[in-house]
């Protein structure tokens, strides 16, 4: 089952978040990973992947690692998704209700 993970890892330069990226890639089934949008302290990591595993290599190679969370990688973008598309439609129609707009 494909899962997004958030990993909230201590990087204190661009050294230690390589080699946390590092460590991130090399376990098997990582798809991507890439770094939080919010705090470039998180890892976001996408795939088939064991979260325990992956938060327990980068707390003995890079330091202090925390779980943040564990999601289904579908579910989130499909309701952030329908979430855009009403905040367009009340954008657009500019009188706060769908009904008025479509």
């Amino acid at each position: 089952m494909k899962q997004k993970v958030v990993i909230k890892v201590s990087l204190n330069g661009t050294k230690s978040r390589s080699k946390a990226l590092k460590i991130a890639v090399s376990v098997s089934g990582v798809e991507s990973a890439a770094l939080g949008a919010q705090d470039k302290s998180q890892i976001e990591v996408v795939g088939d992947i064991d979260a325990v595993k992956l938060t327990t290599q980068l707390r003995k190679n890079v330091g202090h690692a925390e779980l943040v969370s564990v999601s289904a990688a579908g579910e989130k973008k499909e309701e952030e998704r329908g979430g855009q598309i009403a905040a367009i439609g009340l954008a657009l129609c500019g009188r706060g209700s769908l009904s008025l707009c479509v």
